[in-house]
């Protein structure tokens, strides 16, 4: 009988940090400080060690949550400031998971309003605990599903940015998203190969849901996985019908 792997105890260390200070430079102009670094550290520890006692990633060496989380996340940064450039308002990260991308987002962006939800609260704890320890102001957590958000009051129209990473197939989330955003919104979908397959398949779920792509961008380094941003822009409101009631988007997409 073979031994289970055992779980990484490896930490975040200079590395790291030099490796994120020069591909953010590099990739974007983005000169993190000192401090953004050491939160940037904390963040990937923590996320470490809550690991071993919950499943919140497949990723476990630093050197690869640096890569494969924090400079994914932060791919998606020239793109949510563009979006809320004209009139600044809240960011929702839709389906947060672990925190990826809104709170490296946030880190490398201390002035951002964040607003980090998913449906399952062990998650919440997770991102509520990080929040705490890094001393984010402007970050809060939101609890529940993405059409419920929608459907009420309180979230609906509401933003001026939604970002997902890995949360459901384009027309879906299409489904998810757009009512939340306000009229020239923009929803940031983080995407793998199937990128442009997605937003063909997305056309009815879009022009019924109010919103049409304005661009596929290749966000991948040289020589890495193929990874795209599809950046969506809500052009008008969205008809009340949707989203419709919990769990029909994924069982019937648009």
């Amino acid at each position: 009988m073979k031994n289970p792997a055992k779980k990484s105890t490896a930490r975040f260390g200079a590395a790291e940090a030099d490796f994120l200070r020069r591909e953010a430079a590099t990739r974007w102009g983005l000169a993190l400080t000192d401090r953004q670094l050491a939160q940037f550290g904390l963040f990937g520890d923590m996320l470490l060690t809550w690991n071993r006692k919950m499943n919140l990633t497949a990723i476990t060496e630093p050197a690869e949550i640096a890569r494969k989380h924090f400079l994914d996340s932060l791919a998606l940064l020239p793109y949510a400031k563009a979006a809320t450039a004209p009139s600044a308002g809240p960011l929702l990260d839709l389906g947060a998971g672990a925190g990826f991308p809104g709170l490296p987002l946030k880190l490398a962006w201390p002035e951002s309003g964040w607003v980090l939800g998913d449906s399952l609260g062990k998650r919440l704890i997770f991102i509520e605990t990080v929040i705490l320890a890094l001393g984010l102001s402007g970050a809060r957590t939101l609890a529940g599903r993405a059409e419920d958000w929608g459907r009420g009051v309180l979230w609906r129209g509401r933003f001026a940015c939604v970002t997902a990473r890995a949360v459901a197939p384009l027309p879906v989330l299409t489904e998810y998203a757009l009512p939340l955003l306000r009229p020239g919104g923009v929803l940031l979908a983080a995407k793998g190969p199937a990128a442009k397959e997605e937003a063909d398949q997305a056309g009815r779920a879009l022009a019924l849901c109010g919103g049409e792509v304005r661009e596929i961008a290749d966000c991948a380094p040289a020589g890495d996985s193929p990874r795209f941003l599809v950046v969506v822009v809500k052009t008008r409101e969205t008809p009340d019908l949707y989203p419709r009631p919990p769990g029909r988007p994924k069982k019937r997409p648009l």
